[in-house]
């Protein structure tokens, strides 16, 4: 191999601590960092969305809200809850972020879909309480074979929602948004195969950070 050249032994300390550091830093300052930028940015679209009226911006904040449920399961360190509950709020996070998203979609794009749009908000509804309710390892089987499955098929449902009239426009923000929940979906179903098949060696979420996108996105618009 190749050697190092030293005048002194390396303690493991010395070897380690600088990959602790580094993964620290991506597994919990910046976690929380996006936690707290999330949380400030839902303040701030609903504030707009009210003195505004305008109705897509209210559900960009509940979209905001449910990647905030998500993040507090994710970053939560040392609470007296018990491990249970913050599975259940990560699924609830995951599961309610697709349904906004598709009202979002339709709200931005002129979409009038309110069948469908009640079906997806029973769903959450009915989906959130039946996990909330259901033993541990139930919870676990039934979150990611039914309601994280289901999850992601609501998530292809938006972004060709979305792809659908921006490919007609060709408007660059219409394919930034589309593009943005491409990267979600492309997170989420990342993190579902991960959690699903290894919950135990579950250790990292891309979707926490995939959300940065569609933040920059909803800024330059």
């Amino acid at each position: 191999g190749f050697a190092i050249p030293t005048s002194r032994p390396i303690s493991p300390d010395e070897v380690l601590r600088p990959v602790f550091r580094r993964g620290y830093f991506y597994r919990a300052s910046l976690a929380q960092f996006v936690f707290v930028t999330t949380i400030v940015s839902f303040f701030y679209v609903s504030a707009l969305a009210w003195r505004t009226r305008q109705k897509d911006y209210g559900h960009f904040a509940l979209m905001l809200l449910s990647v905030a449920f998500f993040h507090a399961a994710v970053v939560a360190h040392e609470t007296p809850l018990p491990g249970w509950f913050w599975d259940w709020l990560r699924t609830v996070g995951t599961g309610t972020l697709v349904i906004f998203v598709t009202t979002f979609v339709h709200r931005y794009h002129g979409i009038h879909r309110p069948q469908l749009e009640k079906i997806g908000i029973g769903w959450a509804v009915v989906g959130s309480v039946t996990l909330l309710l259901l033993p541990g390892k139930w919870q676990h089987f039934v979150g990611s074979n039914i309601w994280d499955v289901g999850s992601i098929f609501w998530g292809v449902y938006a972004f060709v929602s979305a792809l659908r009239p921006a490919l007609q426009s060709r408007s660059s923000e219409d394919i930034a948004i589309a593009l943005s929940i491409l990267v979600l979906l492309g997170a989420g179903v990342r993190d579902w195969l991960a959690y699903a098949h290894s919950p135990s060696g579950y250790h990292g979420t891309l979707l926490i950070y995939a959300v940065l996108y569609p933040l920059v996105i909803f800024a330059w618009i």
